[in-house]
């Protein structure tokens, strides 16, 4: 995206895109640091660290149990996942932190159950 930038060379004002100035020539030096438009985007970095790989492994477990995608295939499946979420919720609510069959957090498993519902609200309402 082009901006306006006073050249440190020459002090010429004006908008371009790219790093040299169109007076003389002289190549900016922010041009060597580079740049990334980045800043209206989603930053996955304020996620919790180490969370989203017990998510991941709860849904790896499901795929070597089941199969992978087998949860968009289960029957009357909004109401088991938001049951099989409570249900975890309430494990971890009163103690249990860790799932008795995986052994994994059961918060973890909540959180595939809920993202299992908000899918099957997505898909709804593209139809």
């Amino acid at each position: 995206m082009a901006s306006l930038w006073d050249c440190e060379k020459c002090d010429y004002n004006h908008y371009e895109e790219g790093v040299k100035c169109v007076s003389c020539r002289h190549r900016q030096s922010w041009a060597d640091e580079g740049k990334k438009d980045d800043s209206s985007k989603l930053r996955y970095s304020l996620l919790p660290v180490g969370t989203v790989n017990q998510v991941v492994q709860v849904l790896e477990y499901g795929s070597i149990k089941y199969s992978e995608g087998n949860w968009q295939k289960v029957p009357n499946a909004r109401t088991r996942y938001y049951d099989a979420a409570m249900r975890h919720i309430d494990a971890w609510w009163n103690g249990e932190k860790v799932d008795s069959e995986t052994g994994l957090h059961h918060l973890a498993h909540a959180i595939c159950c809920l993202m299992f519902l908000m899918w099957f609200d997505s898909e709804a309402a593209d139809d």
